[in-house]
């Protein structure tokens, strides 16, 4: 199971592999197809993790793409052309330039526009593995 400590690792280590980067993206399983559509061929330009979520944002509109790995979830990164997308794979991101590819499967993985990712923050509230999170609050 992938805990918040988890995600703000995946969300260090896409920064430095993923981020700025412009990546066709696909949907294996056909669970994400609409997404896959609305970010292929953007520039990955933002990744944040925030307790056990991580949001990516996407292309001159900001897309954003809501993940909650779940318990069987994951985000794995591989050298191009990398192994057989798995049957849980529900987005596959490409980049044969940089040699590159990623597969996450996770329970929740949606896109939307900055007021989805403004709406999740919002109802999850502080995060407390946030540096400049107010402990205070994350108490109350």
């Amino acid at each position: 199971m992938v805990e918040g400590p988890d995600v703000h690792r995946v969300a260090l280590v896409h920064r430095r592999m993923l981020q700025g980067r412009v990546f066709q993206a696909t949907s294996p399983s056909g669970r994400f197809v609409d997404g896959a559509a609305a970010i292929n061929g953007c520039v990955l330009s933002h990744i944040e993790a925030h307790a056990k979520n991580i949001f990516y944002k996407l292309g001159l509109d900001a897309v954003v793409v809501h993940i909650h790995f779940g318990m069987p979830g994951s985000f794995r990164t591989f050298p191009y052309p990398g192994p057989e997308p798995r049957e849980a794979t529900r987005l596959q991101l490409e980049n044969k330039k940089e040699g590159l590819v990623a597969h996450l499967s996770a329970t929740l993985c949606v896109h939307g526009d900055l007021e989805l990712y403004r709406s999740r923050i919002a109802k999850l509230g502080p995060d407390p593995l946030q540096q400049d999170a107010d402990k205070e609050v994350v108490w109350l």
